[in-house]
C-alpha cells in the first residue's frame, strides 16, 4: 500500500513537471519587498551605508521611505535594451505600446552623472565610481562658472562625455581614451546632456521623460548652452521607418554609436535595462545586421570563465592572418553571442587540443591561460575597429604610404575590435582563408573616410 502511494506521488510530480506555479501570497510579498529594497539601493548606488542606516533605524519601511535620490550621491544608471532593426523598434513603440517616442544620438563616449549641490560638484561613472578628478581640468571649471553666474541650484544630470575636434565634430572613442592622467585636459571634450534626474529640491525619476525634458531644457538654457535636437515619432505615419533608418545612418556617419529610442511616457528606472512602456531601446551599428562588415577570425585561446561560466572557457581570443609575416595576430576577446550548450561544446572540443604555451605561429601580447593550435574560423561582428596597445592585428602592414598601421609614435599599436560578438562557425573556410590583417587595416581606415 505504501509503495503504491509512493509510486503515485512520483507520477503526480511527473505529470505536473514543467508547469510553473504562481507564487503564493507570502512569496509574492517577499519578491515585492526585495524589488523595492533593490530600487532603494539603486538610489544610493555608491553609498550603501545610507541604506543600512535606514534599515537599522526603522527597518524596511524606513529604507523605502527615506532613501531617495540626492545630489552628490550616485544614482544607478538606466540602460537601453538592444534592438536588431528599425522594424523591431517600431514593433515595440508603435505596435505593442502605441507610445510616442523620441530618437536621439547614442554617443560613443563615457557615460557619466554630473551632480551639483551648494557649489560642490561630483561626477560619477555609469558604474557609480567617482571620477570627478578625471574631469577636473575641463568639465568642472565650465560648470562652476556657469552655475555661479546663473545662481543655479542643485541638480543631477545624465550625460555622455565625448571627444570633439576644434569644429565640434565627434571624434572616435579611442581619442577620448588617450587621456593618460586624472585632471589632464589634453583631449578636447564636450558634454552631451540627455536627462535630468534631480532639479532644485526634487527628484524627477517618477516623472515621464517628456516632463524631465522640459526641466532639462530650462536648465540647459539657463546655463547658456544648447545642443542638437532629437527626432520624435508617434503613431505610425507613412515613411516613419525610412525616416528612422535615415536618422540611424546619419548618427553612424556622425561617429555616434547609433540611436537611443525612448518612450516619452517612460519614467527613469534606476539600475534597470529597457524598462516598461517600451522604456529605452538602443540601435547600435553592431546590433543591426545591415550595417558593417562581419569578420572571419580564428580562435587561438581563452581564459577561464567566471560565475556561471566558471567550468567553461570564456572569453575566447581571436586572431587574423598576416600574410606578410605568416603569423596570426590578435584582434579581440569575444564573450558575447554564445549559448550555454555552445559553451559546453567548445569546452569539450578545445580541452582536447590544449598546448602548454602559445602556438609558434601566433603573434600575441595577451595573457590568456589556455592555448591551442589555430584550427577553427568564426564569424564575428563588433562596434568598430580602434588602435590597440595590446592587440597585434595589422602591425607591419603598410597602408597608403604609412610606415605601418600605427604610424609614428604609435608604431607598436595594432588594431582591436570593440564589443565583439560571436555569430557562427565557418567550417567552409580554412584558417588561412580568414579575414587578413591587410583587410583589417583597410576596414580600420575606411571608418574615417567620408563620402
Amino acid at each position: 500500500m505504501g509503495l503504491e502511494r509512493k509510486q503515485g506521488s512520483v507520477k503526480e510530480k511527473k505529470k505536473g513537471a514543467g508547469k510553473k506555479e504562481a507564487p503564493g501570497p507570502a512569496a509574492a510579498k517577499i519578491e515585492h519587498t526585495v524589488n523595492s529594497l533593490r530600487q532603494s539601493a539603486n538610489f544610493a548606488a555608491n553609498d550603501l551605508s545610507v541604506c543600512l542606516s535606514a534599515l537599522l533605524r526603522g527597518g524596511v519601511a524606513a529604507m523605502l521611505r527615506d532613501v531617495r535620490p540626492e545630489p552628490l550621491r550616485a544614482v544607478a544608471s538606466m540602460l537601453g535594451e538592444g534592438c536588431k532593426s528599425v522594424g523591431q523598434v517600431l514593433d515595440i513603440f508603435v505596435g505593442e505600446q502605441k507610445a510616442a517616442f523620441t530618437a536621439e544620438l547614442k554617443y560613443d563616449g563615457q557615460r557619466a552623472q554630473i551632480h551639483h549641490s551648494g557649489g560642490e560638484f561630483r561626477i560619477f561613472s555609469r558604474h557609480a565610481d567617482e571620477v570627478t578628478a578625471k574631469w577636473e581640468a575641463d568639465v568642472v571649471p565650465f560648470l562652476r562658472r556657469k552655475v555661479a553666474e546663473q545662481s543655479v541650484g542643485a541638480f543631477i544630470l545624465d550625460v555622455e562625455i565625448v571627444a570633439v575636434d576644434a569644429g565640434g565634430a565627434i571624434l572616435p572613442f579611442q581619442t577620448l581614451s588617450t587621456r593618460k592622467r586624472e585632471g589632464e585636459a589634453g583631449v578636447q571634450v564636450c558634454v552631451k546632456v540627455f536627462d535630468c534626474l534631480y532639479l532644485g529640491n526634487k527628484d524627477l525619476l517618477a516623472q515621464t521623460l517628456a516632463e524631465r525634458r522640459l526641466a532639462l531644457r530650462g536648465l540647459v538654457e539657463k546655463l547658456g548652452e544648447t545642443g542638437e535636437g532629437e527626432g520624435e515619432g508617434g503613431g505610425h505615419p507613412p515613411g516613419l521607418e525610412s525616416a528612422l533608418s535615415a536618422f540611424l545612418n546619419t548618427a553612424i556617419s556622425s561617429k555616434a554609436e547609433g540611436l537611443l529610442c525612448k518612450s516619452l511616457r517612460s519614467t527613469y528606472e534606476a539600475g534597470k535595462r529597457g524598462g516598461v512602456l517600451g522604456g529605452w531601446r538602443k540601435l547600435k551599428k553592431d546590433y543591426v545586421d545591415e550595417l558593417g562588415d562581419s569578420i572571419d577570425a580564428v580562435c587561438i585561446g581563452a581564459w577561464r570563465g567566471n560565475g556561471r561560466k566558471k567550468d567553461w572557457f570564456s572569453p575566447f581570443l581571436m586572431a587574423v592572418w598576416n600574410e606578410e609575416t605568416e603569423t596570426f595576430q590578435t584582434l579581440c576577446r569575444v564573450m558575447s553571442g554564445f549559448t550555454d550548450p555552445l559553451y559546453k561544446e567548445l569546452h569539450e572540443t578545445y580541452s582536447a587540443r590544449l598546448l602548454e604555451c602559445g602556438d609558434e605561429s601566433v603573434d600575441s601580447n595577451e595573457t590568456n591561460r589556455f592555448h591551442w593550435p589555430p584550427s577553427e574560423v568564426w564569424e564575428i561582428r563588433g562596434a568598430d575597429l580602434t588602435r590597440s596597445p595590446v592587440h597585434t592585428a595589422g602591425i607591419g602592414v603598410y597602408h597608403e604610404g604609412e610606415e605601418d598601421v600605427g604610424g609614428g609614435e604609435e608604431q607598436e599599436r595594432g588594431i582591436g575590435l570593440r564589443f565583439p560578438r560571436f555569430i557562427r562557425k565557418r567550417p567552409d573556410k580554412t584558417i588561412h582563408e580568414a579575414t587578413s590583417a591587410a583587410q583589417i587595416v583597410n576596414m580600420f581606415h575606411a571608418q574615417f573616410q567620408t563620402e
